[in-house]
């Protein structure tokens, strides 16, 4: 999901500058969130995300996006010195009326499918390094599987789209 809520201008306080800030709908709902359940502590809000993206659990992958977002955003709101506070005195009382229950929905309860993801919680760190254990990226594992490399690239024919049964029997 990639449409900005209005940007917002913040004075930043230092030398009368100011700085504006682009704000997605997931930031909104974030904020929102982390004002109403959870008295503004970022900690409790990721450690409840922490919490639901145990290995195995049905809910990982969007807790794991949720934590990624909310860390960047942690980021990106300390780095301008706001809070999330903040984000919310300045958004019309009719968005914040209208996005609380999405905020409920979207952030909480987690029923949101994967195109609405932001592009903070799709890139999460596992999907990055997962990606660069495919690349070969190989040097970090315990047990290289380069020593294994050349005899499983031999089995493959180039070109050749295997079915699923067929990887079973590679």
């Amino acid at each position: 999901m990639t449409d900005l809520i209005p940007s917002i201008d913040f004075d930043t306080g230092d030398h009368g500058e100011s700085q504006i800030i682009h704000l997605t709908f997931w930031d909104l709902w974030m904020a929102i969130i982390l004002s109403q359940r959870f008295n503004g502590n970022w900690d409790l809000l990721a450690a409840h995300f922490r919490a639901k993206a145990k290995p195995g659990g049905f809910e990982r992958d969007h807790a794991e996006g949720l934590l990624n977002h909310l860390l960047h955003l942690r980021t990106t709101l300390e780095t301008a010195g706001l809070t999330a506070a903040d984000i919310l005195t300045r958004v019309d009382p009719s968005v914040l009326k209208l996005n609380k229950p999405k905020a409920k929905r979207k952030v909480l309860e987690m029923q949101f499918q994967r195109h609405e993801c932001s592009i903070w919680m799709i890139e999460t760190p596992r999907k990055q390094r997962e990606g660069r254990a495919l690349q070969g990226f190989w040097d970090r594992f315990p047990v290289s599987p380069a020593t294994f490399a050349d005899g499983l690239a031999a089995i493959f024919k180039p070109g050749k789209l295997y079915e699923e049964d067929e990887s079973f029997k590679l």
